[in-house]
């Protein structure tokens, strides 16, 4: 009966730390000396010797902790380069348009059930996530989205009915293919699609190891113009509002740390308005001083800029 229940707690932290997703926001430390443990005939894991404090075992194995860190949202240019989806036979163009498609839905959606604009920014970065870990062969694009929006929603503390959700994505499937707009009706085929995406909702959680939160640029794009003093320049403000909430369609965000995408964003707009910005040595170092009290980690943030 303990085996059991050893065997289930393993089975349990192991979908908690994301079961080996890549994009997953947690990280095992390396396992302890001297871990391993050994199998008796009757086929029974051995008493464990006892751990040392903070540890966690997994399976036979013990690890000295579990890192959660936003750091582990960054993907390699290997896992970037080949995708989940690449490996089912899928084209690039082809996952390229499906990964735009699915934030516009996603977007679209937002604004339709009047979400604020950091629930939608969530909702499209969990998708990001989410499908550098599995297929869009697999797994259906507009069933990841709807489980994207109401998970979303529910973290930025501005929950939607899953029934709403339901309503705004097939209104838009039928605006998306020309047909004139049809009420749902409530019958066998639209439980089945509810259960489809509380299932795919859990499924998103499970691949991210429930590390669903996410930092957005949108105060260090006004943080860092208010350090440049331009904060008054209405046009600037909103035009890299617009270039963040646009990049939200690449993978950028799986790609880089906010305050990078926040400098881009400010540096992009500047030049396509053709604004002057102080680049100083002045600048440079007030920047490093808001990066350190912004908790990130300096050295990914120096080789990004």
């Amino acid at each position: 009966r303990r085996c059991r229940r050893r065997d289930k707690m393993a089975a349990a932290i192991m979908a908690a730390a994301g079961g080996g997703g890549g994009g997953a926001a947690v990280a095992l430390v390396a396992p302890s000396a001297g871990s391993s443990s050994s199998f008796p005939s009757g086929g029974c894991l051995a008493p464990p010797q006892p751990p040392p404090p903070g540890a966690v075992r997994i399976g036979d194995r013990l690890y000295s902790g579990v890192l959660i860190t936003l750091e582990n949202c960054l993907l390699s240019d290997d896992a970037l380069r080949f995708t989940p989806s690449m490996g089912s036979g899928l084209d690039a163009e082809t996952e390229a348009q499906l990964r735009i498609t699915g934030c516009e839905l996603i977007q679209a959606a937002g604004i339709l059930l009047r979400l604020p604009q950091v629930a939608m920014a969530t909702g499209q970065v969990l998708f990001q996530r989410f499908f550098y870990t599995k297929s869009f062969v697999k797994h259906s694009m507009e069933h990841v989205s709807m489980a994207c929006v109401h998970l979303a929603s529910k973290i930025e503390e501005a929950p939607r009915r899953i029934r709403d959700v339901i309503n705004v994505f097939h209104r838009l499937r039928h605006l998306r293919e020309k047909k004139k707009p049809m009420p749902l009706i409530l019958d066998q085929e639209y439980v089945n699609l509810k259960n489809q995406i509380i299932k795919a909702e859990r499924r998103v959680l499970k691949e991210l190891g429930f590390c669903v939160h996410v930092k957005h640029p949108h105060k260090i794009i006004v943080m860092y113009l208010q350090v440049l003093e331009c904060e008054r320049n209405q046009h600037l403000v909103q035009t890299s509002w617009n270039y963040m909430n646009d990049s939200l369609r690449t993978d950028v965000f799986v790609r880089f740390h906010p305050e990078s995408i926040a400098c881009a964003c400010i540096y992009l707009a500047a030049r396509t308005l053709e604004v002057g910005l102080d680049l100083s040595f002045r600048f440079f170092t007030l920047m490093v001083l808001l990066i350190q009290l912004s908790g990130a980690g300096l050295e990914g943030q120096h080789r990004d800029l």
